[in-house]
C-alpha cells in the first residue's frame, strides 16, 4: 500500500499530474511477477485532497484505511480520513487549518486515548 501524490516528476502520467492524490493498495505476486491494484481512494475527490509533497496510507486493525493528505492548499491545510474499503465511505474526517505559516501533517496514526475498560463518570 502507498500514498500516490500523483506528481509526474520523472515518470508518470503528465495528463493527470497534480490533479488528485490517493491512498492505494496493491496485491503483488512475486512468483508471477504481477501487480494488481486492489483498492484506492482519493481520485474522485480531485484537487480537494491533492497533496503535492506529503502523505501516507495505513491499513488499520479493523480493516479500514487511514489516509493522510498531508500538504493541501499549498500548506494551508492537512486532511486525514479513515475510509471503509468495502463501501469507500469516510468514517472519520479531520482537517487541520490555521497554521501560523505553512504547515503539514507528515504521518497519521489512529489510537485510543483511553483503554477499552475505561468508564466515564458523568
Amino acid at each position: 500500500m502507498l500514498f500516490n501524490n500523483d506528481m509526474a516528476v520523472s515518470n508518470g502520467d503528465k495528463k493527470t499530474s497534480g490533479k488528485y492524490s490517493e491512498g492505494v493498495s496493491y496485491l503483488i505476486d512475486e512468483q508471477d511477477k504481477t501487480i494488481k491494484k486492489t483498492w484506492s481512494y482519493g481520485k474522485t475527490l480531485g484537487k480537494t485532497n491533492f497533496s503535492e509533497v506529503i502523505g501516507c496510507t495505513r491499513k488499520l486493525t479493523n480493516g479500514d484505511y487511514l489516509i493522510d493528505f498531508g500538504f493541501n492548499d499549498q500548506g494551508k491545510t492537512s486532511r486525514i480520513v479513515e475510509v471503509d474499503p468495502k463501501t469507500n465511505k469516510v468514517v472519520y474526517n479531520l482537517t487541520f487549518t490555521n497554521f501560523t505559516t505553512i504547515g503539514y501533517a507528515y504521518r497519521a496514526e489512529r489510537f485510543s486515548l483511553y483503554s477499552q475498560n475505561y468508564q466515564f463518570k458523568l
